[in-house]
């Protein structure tokens, strides 16, 4: 689908955790198109993440996540490592400024 889209000069966004061989699948596609491609990783310390976890669950009613998919999940994460990420702290960093830091890379400015 992203090489549809680009091909047609739709900007492509993918939200999602991807291994490298995915990852390095989507850039050769964005080098066809001459297109940017940009990858940002988001990151927060194992503590922050269980909180947040356990957050979910309390507040939102949502399922909880048993330690050990959750350990699997981290350990996943801190695997995929690619080169050129901009790496964002979700832990240090505002929801707000994160979208900032990768609107600034995309030369894109919010108004309001």
């Amino acid at each position: 689908m992203a090489h549809e889209y680009l091909g047609n000069g739709i900007n492509v966004i993918i939200e999602q955790g991807m291994s490298r061989a995915e990852v390095e699948a989507l850039q050769k596609i964005a080098e066809t198109h001459n297109a940017d491609f940009f990858v940002y990783r988001l990151e927060a310390s194992r503590s922050i993440t269980d909180e947040r976890a356990a957050k979910r669950h309390a507040e939102l009613n949502k399922p909880l996540i048993p330690k050990e998919t959750l350990d699997e999940l981290y350990k996943i994460h801190e695997e995929n490592d690619y080169s050129n990420t901009a790496v964002l702290h979700s832990g240090k960093l505002s929801t707000r400024e994160m979208a900032d830091n990768i609107l600034k890379d995309l030369k894109l400015v919010f108004f309001g």
